[in-house]
């Protein structure tokens, strides 16, 4: 019956589609998803703009519109903001760091597993956007060769710590420094504490872990307790 048919979604995709289409049978290539190429960030914007997307899977690095540009572009219209956005970055420490300004719903390697795209799309758009927005968290932790810094995005954020996911892989009780963007643009920057690691429910699911900040500077306690007021007064 056409009454139970599925709605049609829309992806927009930056970059080469061939190596995520020629994955067999996969959510892309059902025929309720629509997928639009994309040879840049900018033309991507311009196609949501006409066709109001579900998922954008756009670039952090691009000449005529950066990941971060993108970002602000749909977040800070009302017209366009209703949609989950995927930004694919190189892994390297200065990408990473720029991450944090991109109000993204998840961040993947350029050379992840195309698998980990496609799930990651799919489930950014089985849930409502409005609950799917993450805010992305750079993480810096001493390690035996130096310093390692990687990204993660934050599910839940309060006074007293977050929860957080991350390809990384974290002990309970390791200390991390931290810094993350608020929707108001305060860049908060503090130590954290792991207190708690979640399993994996799936395979493809990234660590989830719970940390404490330590020592949180009170003008950053103050906008974090704004962020959580005015998040609960939400309808």
């Amino acid at each position: 019956m056409q009454g139970n048919s599925l709605p049609m979604r829309k992806i927009i995709i930056t970059q080469d589609i061939n190596s995520l289409l020629d994955q067999g049978e996969n959510f892309f290539n059902r025929s309720e998803v629509r997928i639009f190429p994309a040879v840049s960030n900018e033309e991507a914007l311009d196609i949501h703009r006409a066709e109001k997307a579900d998922v954008i899977i756009a670039s952090l690095d691009a000449h005529a519109l950066s990941g971060e540009q993108l970002c602000s572009a749909i977040r800070e219209s009302r017209e366009l903001c209703r949609v989950s956005l995927i930004i694919l970055h190189s892994g390297e420490s200065s990408h990473i760091q720029r991450l944090t300004s991109c109000r993204a719903n998840a961040f993947i390697e350029r050379s992840a597993d195309p698998a980990l795209i496609i799930e990651t799309a799919r489930q950014l758009i089985s849930v409502p956007v409005r609950e799917s927005y993450r805010t992305a968290i750079g993480i810096t932790v001493n390690c035996g060769s130096g310093r390692e810094t990687t990204v993660g995005f934050a599910e839940n954020i309060s006074v007293t710590g977050m929860l957080f996911d991350s390809e990384a892989i974290f002990s309970k009780g390791e200390i991390l420094f931290c810094w993350f963007v608020l929707p108001d643009s305060t860049h908060i920057r503090t130590s954290a504490e792991v207190v708690r690691i979640s399993d994996k429910v799936t395979e493809h699911d990234s660590n989830r872990y719970g940390i404490r900040f330590i020592d949180l500077d009170p003008a950053y306690r103050a906008a974090i307790d704004e962020y959580v007021r005015k998040k609960q007064q939400r309808p």
